[in-house]
């Protein structure tokens, strides 16, 4: 009985390992249409704008993409929007982000154990290189991220690129405002304003941010937040 409650054991934790070395794939849209994929030979209608594929064996896939869109004679149609071979590694998280007119943005982060879930695993934002940035960007690579933030139409589109950016470097306060204003609404600077504080190199000076707010309840949102750190 010992012996194979003991096998049992050894195959339950070889399993456990086995999936810990296993990589995500999430697949998402900021735009208004679903997507459908196509992805390790098997087809798939996107349901609320995200996929995620979870313990996947690390390795090479083909991946294609098609978006609904309009065309000019008004008619909707599905069109492909990304056809690519992907890299899936052991222990990572990668996710493809479509945006409204079919450009896509990558991103990839760090899988840990979800405690909620019993056998499923959830990724964890990776911090980029931050940790080990010591000094802010300068004033010519601070302007180069603004321009590429900026290039993008709408505040969701320009949100997925800024999170990108933002991850991978340093920022003073008073960047972190600049970036704040390249937004149009005040939603958008409380959500890109949240995020860049783990970003930000002088935090004692980061409730100089909610001056880019139009809206007094903003404001203390973004207090609120400050606080609790």
């Amino acid at each position: 009985m010992k012996k194979i409650l003991f096998t049992l054991f050894s195959f339950l934790a070889a399993l456990f390992c086995l999936a810990q070395n296993n990589s995500n794939l999430t697949i998402s849209t900021t735009g208004n249409s679903n997507l459908k994929i196509k992805f390790n030979e098997k087809q798939y209608s996107l349901q609320d704008r995200s996929a995620t594929f979870q313990d996947i064996k690390p390795g090479t896939y083909s991946v294609i993409i098609y978006q609904l869109q309009v065309k000019d004679n008004g008619n909707k149609e599905y069109t492909e929007v990304f056809n690519n071979t992907i890299t899936l590694k052991a222990q990572r998280h990668l996710e493809i982000s479509v945006l409204r007119f079919g450009k896509t943005v990558w991103d990839e982060g760090n899988i840990e154990a979800d405690d909620w879930a019993n056998d499923l695993t959830n990724p964890v934002a990776s911090p980029g290189n931050s940790s080990a940035i010591s000094h802010p960007v300068d004033n010519i690579q601070f302007e180069k991220i603004k321009k590429a933030i900026n290039d993008q139409y709408y505040d969701d589109d320009k949100l997925v690129y800024a999170k990108v950016i933002v991850k991978n470097n340093l920022f003073t306060s008073e960047q972190v405002i600049a970036l704040c204003k390249v937004f149009a609404y005040d939603d958008s600077k409380l959500s890109i304003a949240k995020y860049a504080y783990d970003y930000c190199s002088d935090k004692g000076n980061y409730f100089t941010v909610t001056s880019v707010f139009y809206y007094n309840d903003t404001r203390n949102e973004l207090m609120k937040f400050i606080g609790s750190k």
